[in-house]
């Protein structure tokens, strides 16, 4: 089988991750259509090489010592975005720009999906962990169907909202190999004049500007909020003295303790160590067990890809 997605070795992954950490992908796969895709998990399983996808890496850490294994990331028409108002639907391919969606959503004049436009990430990755700004604006709330290659038989498969069991920032996929092509959406009724929406977006991004780091090299948050009534995993890293924390070239930002920054330099090793440090602080001092929101990747075993 010849797998014509484009191919790249030992492609560096800081140049594809959010955060600018990480080693090389022993090879990165670039699939322009769910035929490409099909083709990279057919090659990867006769080979015996791991396989992951990358998404936009908005919050992925990848190991220094790089990814030894296939990333696969999504692109050409599965990058697209389309809006079908005939039907009321917009489809959008699993690897297309979520904050995309929601500027293209809001020149459409739909306020339900201003959220979507200050979030950084890829759509497929959005739905399998949920994404949102807090429990009431999150990608479930629109959320219809979605399109996926399930990588153990090659086949593609459609999976309804009421199978995807959404919870706050996680859903069943979060568990499952499937590989998200495309995600369909409902499109309200109710249309605003499209100025209204556009200032809706500009109002809520200088809202979050203004109480989050400027820094782009960063996941955003690094935990998830535990469960009520305990406070935001950010106020608990603050008491036990993590804001402006160093470490190397990463930093816990001083405008918000759950926000780890790359200054410059900085290694996955040095993320690693103050999300470790955070999180044992809090645990041992409120008892409370934060739970990543960031996706570690696991050092897959070496494969031997030339």
């Amino acid at each position: 089988m010849r797998c014509r997605a484009g191919l790249q070795f030992n492609e560096p992954l800081g140049r594809h991750t959010r955060i600018g950490t990480g080693g090389p992908a022993a090879l990165l796969a670039l699939a322009r259509s769910a035929e490409d895709v099909r083709n990279v998990v057919t090659m990867c399983s006769q080979k015996g090489w791991p396989l992951m996808v990358i998404g936009k890496g908005s919050n992925l850490l990848v190991p220094d010592e790089g990814f030894q294994g296939c990333m696969l990331k999504l692109a050409g028409e599965l990058r697209s975005i389309e809006l079908d108002v005939r039907h009321g639907i917009v489809r959008a391919g699993g690897g297309a720009s979520l904050m995309g969606l929601g500027l293209l959503l809001a020149r459409g004049g739909y306020p339900e999906f201003t959220y979507m436009g200050v979030i950084p990430g890829s759509v497929g990755g959005a739905v399998r962990m949920n994404a949102g700004i807090d429990s009431r604006e999150a990608i479930e709330k629109d959320f219809l169907r979605l399109r996926a290659l399930d990588p153990a038989t090659g086949e593609t498969v459609i999976i309804e909202k009421d199978e995807i069991g959404f919870a706050y920032r996680t859903s069943c996929l979060a568990g499952r190999p499937l590989i998200i092509l495309e995600a369909v959406f409902r499109l309200p009724a109710n249309i605003l004049p499209a100025h209204e929406t556009l200032a809706a977006l500009r109002a809520l991004l200088k809202r979050r500007h203004a109480a989050q780091p400027r820094c782009y090299r960063t996941f955003g948050s690094t935990f998830k909020n535990p469960p009520a009534p305990a406070r935001a995993a950010g106020w608990y890293l603050e008491q036990v003295g993590m804001r402006g924390m160093h470490l190397g070239g990463a930093m816990v930002a001083r405008e918000h303790a759950n926000w780890i920054l790359n200054t410059g330099g900085a290694t996955s090793s040095d993320v690693l160590s103050l999300m470790r440090t955070g999180r044992t602080r809090v645990f041992e001092t409120f008892g409370i067990h934060l739970e990543e929101e960031v996706i570690v990747a696991a050092q897959a075993a070496r494969m031997p890809v030339k």
